[in-house]
């Protein structure tokens, strides 16, 4: 019923076997895809053996969303569902089972998306207002960040409670469970993103017809390191991305991207 992607990139071993076992651990899973985007295929003699692993490796990196698009073409036909997910993300106790169930309430729910813990159990902010390019500039600059505190507080939900259950258009792509039905209706992730800002586009396009939850009564736990932060050739993509984006959804005359942050406003 469910099929789940990791996609890696000079991931150690011990790191994506975590996020493995606990799939492994979960009810309704048929299937895990690695893809791996390194330069070597060392993955495949240290990640855990089972039959419904699937490795695979082409010695090119795709990019994040492309290698993604492969394993969720390949298991339309077999699943209900489909999970995307970091290769340094883990969680205990049958954490879909309960997504499953959020599913079967409400056809109208197209994504959800857990809370987010780092592993010293302090919360990781992934809920998101759909981004200005002002919004993604402040936040890198500390000076002008902090002169615009309130600004960015409301960008990553701050104004409300990350306790409640939350129909949010951007929701962090570190896991993200999402309907088979609607990732054909969408087309999957836009590949013209390598890396980075591909996960906002995806949710905006299926929040536009569907929900996409924030549900905090299911959690995991990420390993998560601001890459584009500290070394700059990932700097030049992040903002290779940003431009894609902005040229596609528009820059400044966004009139959905306004009426939506309006409403999110509202939230308490």
């Amino acid at each position: 019923m469910i099929v789940a992607s990791i996609v890696a990139y000079k991931t150690k071993a011990w790191v994506i076997n975590q996020t493995i076992l606990s799939l492994l651990s979960s009810e309704h899973i048929n299937q895990i895809f690695v893809y791996d985007n390194s330069p070597t295929d060392c993955l495949r003699t240290e990640i855990i053996v089972d039959d419904c692993i699937s490795y695979h490796f082409n010695n090119n990196n795709i990019g994040f969303g492309k290698a993604h698009n492969f394993c969720i073409n390949k298991s339309l036909k077999a699943s209900k569902y489909h999970i995307i997910l970091n290769p340094d993300v883990y969680f205990e106790g049958n954490i879909i089972n309960n997504m499953l169930a959020l599913f079967q309430s409400d056809p109208n729910i197209g994504l959800v998306a857990p809370k987010i813990l780092y592993p010293n159990g302090q919360l990781q902010l992934s809920c998101r207002s759909l981004p200005t390019p002002f919004d993604i500039i402040i936040r890198r600059i500390p000076f002008i960040k902090n002169l615009f505190s309130k600004r960015c507080r409301f960008h990553q939900f701050l104004h409300t409670s990350y306790n409640k259950t939350m129909n949010v258009p951007f929701l962090l792509g570190c896991f993200l469970m999402i309907r088979k039905d609607v990732l054909e209706e969408v087309g999957g992730f836009d590949e013209q993103f390598f890396l980075y800002m591909e996960d906002l586009d995806l949710c905006r396009r299926i929040n536009q017809k569907y929900q996409t939850l924030y549900y905090p009564q299911t959690t995991i736990y990420h390993l998560y390191e601001r890459a584009s932060a500290k070394q700059f050739y990932l700097f030049i993509i992040h903002i290779s991305s940003m431009i894609k984006y902005f040229n596609k959804w528009s820059w400044f005359d966004d009139s959905e991207r306004e009426n939506i942050n309006n409403n999110l406003k509202k939230l308490s």
